[in-house]
């Protein structure tokens, strides 16, 4: 029997706090975190469609990095974001 999976469409998640949190394979569409603290988010197989991470307070992603096309964070949420990123992608940082 094939699993049934999620369909968020125009949703907040305002002043959670949501661990180990999985979005896998689900459908986000117009999804904001306000004030949310977002630790362990698993979004592998997801589609995101103008999901809104701005204005989280913390974002920790654990697994699904390619999922995040089209969603929207800040600098400073890329900047925290990019050791998992790299990687999530094999690539090694390293000093000079």
């Amino acid at each position: 029997m094939p699993r049934e999976l999620a369909a968020l469409t125009k949703v907040r998640f305002v002043d959670c706090v949501l661990r180990h949190v999985d979005f896998g394979g689900a459908t986000l569409n117009e999804v904001d975190f306000a004030g949310s603290e977002i630790s362990a988010l698993m979004v592998r197989d997801a589609r995101l469609t103008k999901v809104d991470f701005r204005g989280a307070q913390a974002l920790r992603v654990a697994e699904g990095f390619t999922a995040l096309r089209g969603a929207i964070v800040t600098p400073d949420q890329l900047l925290d974001l990019a050791p998992a990123f790299a990687a999530s992608v094999g690539l090694l940082v390293q000093p000079e």
